[in-house]
């Protein structure tokens, strides 16, 4: 397993910066929780080496930076939008 981990991720260079979209890199790591679970299932005892945060962490740091710098925008819209209807003195 090691063996191709290594060699997928020298094929597959994927950095975040790369314009690969986000459901792809999301769709990518459930697949992978999927191998590694067949894998704990059938290699009773071996080492899953792939190290699965180390390699989606940086894709995954930035789709929150994306969401952290949309937030404002989304709360802005949400208030424009919103009918405020005064019920009570407080």
């Amino acid at each position: 397993m090691e063996n191709a981990a290594t060699e997928i991720l020298n094929k597959v260079k994927m950095t975040p910066d790369e314009g690969i979209p986000v459901e792809d890199i999301f769709d990518l790591y459930r697949e992978v929780i999927t191998l590694k679970q067949i894998f704990a299932e059938i290699c009773h005892g071996e080492t899953f080496s792939f190290n699965i945060q180390e390699w989606f962490g940086p894709h995954v740091r930035k789709w929150l930076e994306a969401m952290d710098a949309k937030t404002p925008d989304w709360v802005s819209s949400a208030v424009k939008v919103d009918k405020v209807n005064v019920i009570g003195n407080y």
